[in-house]
């Protein structure tokens, strides 16, 4: 059967909205106004767009798609009880599509199998003090024997369900530059990489790096890295689902720039989540280098509240 509603309608997402739960709309031109879900407030300041379905709010700053509302609420499209669900089913599946566009790599990228390269991936991530074969099951850490991955260990990079790769990053093995290659031009502002692993903790360590989150998965640490020292609003929407956030970006100024500029931000806000700031010691520049889970849980012991 044909549609007569067109997502994203009023119509549409009104029948979404009561459906979901997410309390009293008020419609302001093109925009459906409401109670935030990303934070406690008693004034609508949250807003969908009735022709994109992407959403902002104006009083803690989040902004972003439809489709990160739907993870944020733990709500699969197919689940939504909408009117049409066999038209919600084609946008899903065209969306699925579209992410689903091959990256020129994918052919050629390999999880570790106990190949030469992948002896030299494993031993040069022991160096590094990251012995966890669950984990990099977990991450499916390869490598891609071609052009400008060579010599390098290959992560891919997935999307915040886990589901689709949205591009390959490549990590030196070694000395040498660049210390990373990307397979394409992606839109990290929108990542937390491995968001698809972590996001149902409870509390979780936000790094700049692969190496640094790498490591304090394998100490069984929950963590997300931003892909360097400033973290965007896309970004801050996602980690209003935990409970305690903890920002240990590298002892550099770029670091200490970036978590200052994050201290701003959540000053301006009112969102539900515990923040808090961990300056490493002088001598450590990223928490990559600690040896030890015992000594990273000494450290955040530390840790200073944002706001």
């Amino acid at each position: 059967m044909g549609a007569r509603i067109k997502p994203y309608s009023f119509e549409w997402l009104v029948d979404f909205v009561e459906n979901t739960d997410l309390g009293e709309y008020k419609r302001n031109g093109n925009w459906l106004t409401l109670l935030c879900p990303f934070h406690n407030e008693s004034r609508p300041s949250f807003g969908i767009n009735i022709t994109s379905g992407s959403y902002n709010c104006f009083s803690c700053g989040v902004t972003g798609t439809f489709e990160m509302l739907l993870e944020h609420l733990n709500v699969e499209m197919d689940n939504v009880p909408i009117l049409d669900v066999p038209d919600m089913s084609k946008i899903r599946m065209k969306k699925e599509k579209n992410k689903k566009s091959k990256d020129r790599y994918s052919d050629k990228f390999r999880e570790l199998d106990g190949s030469n390269k992948s002896n030299i991936i494993i031993k040069y991530l022991k160096s590094r003090g990251i012995y966890n074969p669950n984990l990099y099951r977990s991450l499916k850490i390869g490598y891609i024997d071609y052009g400008d991955f060579k010599r390098r260990i290959v992560l891919p990079i997935f999307d915040e369900r886990g589901k689709n790769v949205l591009w390959y990053e490549g990590r030196k093995i070694g000395r040498g530059e660049p210390k990373y290659f990307r397979s394409k031009n992606s839109n990290v502002k929108e990542i937390l990489y491995p968001y698809h692993l972590v996001k149902k903790a409870e509390n979780v360590v936000i790094v700049e790096g692969l190496f640094d989150v790498i490591k304090l998965l394998s100490f069984g640490i929950p963590a997300l890295c931003t892909f360097g020292s400033m973290i965007h609003p896309e970004q801050i929407a996602l980690l209003a689902r935990f409970t305690n956030v903890v920002m240990c970006f590298d002892n550099d100024k770029a670091g200490r720039k970036g978590m200052g500029k994050f201290r701003k931000i959540l000053l301006s806000t009112d969102l539900p989540s515990n923040y808090y700031y961990l300056r490493l010691p002088r001598k450590i520049n990223d928490i990559g280098e600690v040896k030890d889970k015992q000594q990273v849980m000494r450290y955040l012991k530390n840790k200073k509240l944002m706001k």
